[in-house]
């Protein structure tokens, strides 16, 4: 009799398991996994196979809204200088932030230097290395700075494009899927439209600045560096559907505390260098594919910490080439291989994750224009801090963990039904646990009562007596008939008719005692098992022992049933 029961126990202590499956929305309004702490990024890194295939719907990339012209129309590049920015013709929106930050001392009065057959040279009696300047051209690092990566991190980055180079390593980045960051010129992107868009709309790249025109940044005027810094931003803002960078790389790794304060107080840009150059940029003549190999496998076979931010190029098919031969050696020696603009654990864009997220609308390229999707808790230096000189240090900048929030009515939303989901759940789980054990009890009594009344059976059966199958059958009877007559039973039980009753009952299955099976299992139904140790509290409590008709009519007793005297 225990057998039918056997069957439902693994369905039923899976139970509580069904308040874990429901969905918890996340705060961007997709449905996900339950909230918790997640290092960086809550989705798959640029270049997964599953990002690949589902990192756009219908092949293109998520906008601000905004209707910009087609990348590479002649509206799109109208109003764009040729090469070499105009001073006399910066929106004056931009030179009034400039003048702004000035007066609030937020951009040093730091000399500009001169170039000197391609080397920044300052004023005599001016040290470079200084905390006042601190230039990077001769090493010295500016806590505003990202210089290395994380420990056993390798930061993928490629400069200068687009260019001459870019097809064939776009080629190579889209079968090997992987990850990148381009800081690009800004008029190399008005000259090849088509090469940026396979870079951000194909490969799903990360886009960063490298300047509009590719010159050394200490030996330019305010002006002059807030045309390079301005013009740049704005043409990848119209080509990437709003998005903003958040990160930009000195041209020849030629910055200082002016120019970086430019850069941050004006756009909120951050600086990264390098901590290997290959010299890629020289070949031909310069270097060979050989020495860049030897040197990238000294770097990536040597130790894991800091972590590696190398120097690449995109400017010719031998650059790409050197990183190509390179890219198996990066993955075989364990190295986790992630684009330079994730190494510091903020949003690629100022007001997007990346590439393929969706775009926060921001008016102009300035900084008090924009909305950052960094966390206030960010370890990196405020935008709006002082302007106190930026200090050389030796330590590595290993950025933050801070992950993007969203402020957009989508957020909002998310965030309403992710507590609305969240209470479901709760209730749910709450729920399916008093179902659970409230099973596991009746299961329990239910067994329980079965046992004992086989073992019962089992007795009597051994001694053939008429009476006990007579009884067993009055129990059966008792059982059914408090299954049917439950409304009424609890009434009855209590009265002396109900013991009358019980009386008539036997009787009439001492004359149809063929019509009975031992079925009882079929008649006992989820609901109502508790009336069953009624049942089995009358024949067995109250009835058992008590002479209902004793002296009446000569009548047996109730213990006659049940094998006892008269």
């Amino acid at each position: 009799m225990v057998l039918p029961v056997l069957p439902v126990l693994p369905a039923l202590l899976l139970l509580p398991l069904l308040a874990l499956a429901h969905p918890t929305p996340h705060p961007d309004g997709s449905d996900c996994s339950e909230e918790r702490s997640l290092p960086s990024r809550w989705y798959h890194e640029s270049g997964h196979p599953v990002e690949q295939l589902f990192n756009r719907q219908n092949g293109v990339n998520p906008t601000d809204g905004v209707a910009y012209p087609a990348v590479g129309s002649p509206q799109w590049s109208a109003g764009f200088p040729d090469y070499i920015p105009d001073l006399n013709h910066l929106p004056q929106e931009w030179v009034n932030a400039l003048n702004t930050a000035v007066a609030a001392g937020k951009i040093p009065d730091n000399p500009v230097a001169t170039d000197t057959g391609g080397t920044p040279t300052y004023p005599p009696g001016v040290n470079p290395g200084s905390p006042e300047i601190c230039s990077a051209s001769v090493g010295c690092r500016s806590p505003y700075d990202i210089w290395d990566a994380p420990n056993g991190v390798l930061g993928i980055s490629f400069d200068d494009g687009p260019s001459s180079g870019s097809a064939m390593l776009y080629d190579f980045l889209k079968q090997s899927k992987a990850p990148s960051t381009h800081f690009m010129i800004g008029y190399n992107i008005k000259l090849s439209p088509a090469l940026f868009l396979r870079a951000f709309e194909e490969l799903g790249s990360d886009i960063a600045v490298h300047t509009w025109s590719h010159r050394h940044m200490t030996t330019l005027s305010n002006l002059a560096i807030l045309g390079e810094f301005g013009w740049s931003m704005e043409l990848i803002k119209n080509s990437t559907g709003g998005r903003l960078p958040r990160y930009w790389r000195p041209p020849y790794g030629d910055a200082d505390n002016r120019v970086r304060a430019i850069a941050r107080e004006v756009f909120g840009l951050q600086t990264i260098i390098w901590n290997r150059d290959t010299s890629d940029w020289s070949l031909p003549g310069g270097t060979t594919l050989q020495a860049i190999n030897a040197s990238m496998t000294q770097w990536l076979n040597g130790p894991k910490s800091p972590g590696l931010v190398i120097l690449e190029h995109e400017l010719t098919n031998l650059a790409a080439q050197a990183f190509i031969d390179a890219y198996p050696l990066m993955v075989s020696t364990g190295w986790k291989i992630e684009s330079v603009a994730d190494i510091d654990g903020k949003s690629v864009y100022l007001n997007s994750q990346d590439s393929i997220s969706p775009v926060q609308r921001v008016n102009g390229v300035l900084l008090g224009q924009t909305v950052s999707l960094v966390s206030s808790t960010s370890s990196t230096p405020s935008s709006t801090s002082t302007s106190d000189p930026a200090k050389p240090t030796t330590t590595s900048h290993t950025g933050s963990n801070n992950t993007g929030t969203n402020t957009s009515q989508s957020g909002k939303n998310g965030s309403i039904q992710s507590t609305i989901s969240k209470f479901a759940g709760a209730f749910g789980a709450v729920f399916l646990t008093v179902v659970f054990y409230a099973c596991i009890t009746l299961l329990y009594r239910r067994t329980a009562s079965t046992l004992f009344l086989a073992s019962a059976l089992q007795e009597h059966e051994r001694e053939k007596s008429d009476e006990i199958r007579l009884g067993e059958e009055a129990c059966y009877v008792c059982i059914h008939f408090a299954l049917e007559l439950r409304g009424e039973f609890r009434t009855l039980r209590a009265s002396y008719n109900t013991r009358i009753y019980v009386v008539e009952v036997l009787n009439r299955a001492k004359r149809n005692q063929e019509n009975f099976t031992f079925r009882v299992f079929d008649r006992i139904t989820f609901g109502v098992t508790q009336l069953v140790g009624w049942a089995f509290h009358i024949i067995y409590c109250e009835v058992q022992g008590e002479n209902i008709e004793k002296g009446k009519k000569g009548e047996k007793t109730l213990e006659g049933y049940w094998g006892g005297g008269e």
